[in-house]
């Protein structure tokens, strides 16, 4: 049976706060020892001090996670310049974690290290569950998912996000045992008996004209229909319209659904978009549109088919999450109810956990493929 202890504190003085996630995450583990743990961490706070504490307290676990825009759980709700700690217990529960190196430089390999490092300390037994996390504002975290999601294969549900910052800023980290990194991906592996269900939400609905990528670089989107990608924003909306994160380029999946890409700059000499994840070319894209009560209603929606997948007659020990920095911004104050949706879906005696992020990673089902999303919500069970 899997055991969770989830801490979170959001107190002004750290070292209470460190203290504070220690007790809360020994408490809810009642006795088990944890075995492995994710660690988001408001970029405004000192990162090095909070592992330092957490390494005294629990030596020897292995932890990863990110800096985060926003931290969320049962006990506290939604806070900004929290610390939240997830730590995950039982007799027969096997993990590993992992760093890829330097993926902005070569994705393809640091998705091959790191999965080596997992398989050679899972003796080559694939996981139930691996959790992703990544820089985003460096490297284009759906090519490392992708290499990824080639080497486990599809039986092996892959779930995460991106580090982010708040307010939006130049620097993130991506935690991996005692250190705060710049660049990398990093892995939490899971393995043993395990039930897991995913589920993902968009909020965004295609609207107007498909269109073809016919160039497109990195993050960079330079062409649409042959024309430069400005022009076509512009075919939609008009030639007055700017680009903002309320119309996102929706990616069109071969599979069925969509992955949402914010636009974040225009170069309005080449006329090109920057996006916050890469668009290969071929790709059919539509712009998107939501309202606030879509949005709003997005954390019911998924947790509702989340929970719909698990096994009956069981009660998941967590229901994580990770949200978009975008839908912060979106929701505003109401950012609160997205955390408060899933409680309500899950029921009190079930603890929920989150952050918000600059990117989202999860299928939109336990079997789907799993896809680097903008703008979403991503919504995971464990049991």
């Amino acid at each position: 049976m899997l055991s969770v202890g989830v801490g979170h504190s959001a107190d002004i003085d750290l070292d209470r706060a460190v203290a504070e996630v220690i007790e809360w995450s020994r408490a809810g583990l009642d006795g088990v020892a944890p075995r492995c743990g994710l660690l988001f961490v408001a970029d405004s706070l000192d990162l090095a001090a909070v592992l330092k504490g957490l390494r005294r307290a629990f030596p020897g676990v292995p932890l990863v996670g990110c800096t985060s825009g926003g931290e969320a759980s049962s006990g506290l709700g939604f806070q900004d310049d929290s610390i939240l700690l997830i730590l995950f217990g039982s007799a027969d529960l096997v993990a590993a974690t992992a760093l890829g190196r330097a993926p902005s430089e070569d994705p393809e390999g640091a998705a091959a290290e790191a999965h080596a490092e997992i398989g050679r300390q899972l003796g080559g037994v694939p996981p139930r569950l691996c959790f992703m996390f990544s820089d985003a504002l460096h490297a284009d975290p759906g090519f490392v998912l992708r290499a990824l999601n080639d080497l486990f294969g599809d039986s092996v549900p892959i779930v995460g996000g991106a580090a982010a910052c708040y307010p939006p800023g130049p620097e993130t980290r991506v935690i991996f045992g005692d250190e705060g990194l710049r660049e990398g991906v990093v892995l939490l592996a899971l393995g043993g008996s395990l039930d897991v269900a995913i589920a993902t939400e968009n909020s965004w609905q295609p609207i107007g004209k498909p269109g073809r990528i016919t160039d497109s670089s990195g993050k960079t989107v330079y062409r649409i229909n042959d024309q430069p990608a400005l022009d076509f924003y512009h075919s939609m909306l008009g030639p007055e319209a700017r680009t903002f994160l309320g119309a996102p380029l929706a990616i069109i999946e071969r599979q069925g659904g969509i992955s949402v890409r914010s636009p974040m700059t225009v170069d309005e000499e080449t006329r090109s978009l920057e996006v916050s994840g890469g668009i290969p070319e071929g790709e059919t894209v539509q712009l998107a549109f939501a309202t606030y009560d879509d949005v709003q209603q997005g954390a019911d929606a998924v947790a509702e088919r989340t929970l719909a997948q698990f096994p009956q007659g069981r009660d998941p020990a967590l229901l994580f999450f990770c949200s978009c920095g975008a839908r912060k911004m979106f929701l505003a104050l109401d950012v609160r109810t997205e955390c408060d949706q899933l409680q309500r879906k899950v029921g009190a005696g079930i603890p929920v956990a989150g952050f918000y992020g600059f990117g989202e990673i999860g299928g939109a089902t336990t079997e789907a493929p799993p896809r680097f999303h903008n703008q979403a919500i991503v919504s995971i069970a464990i049991g």
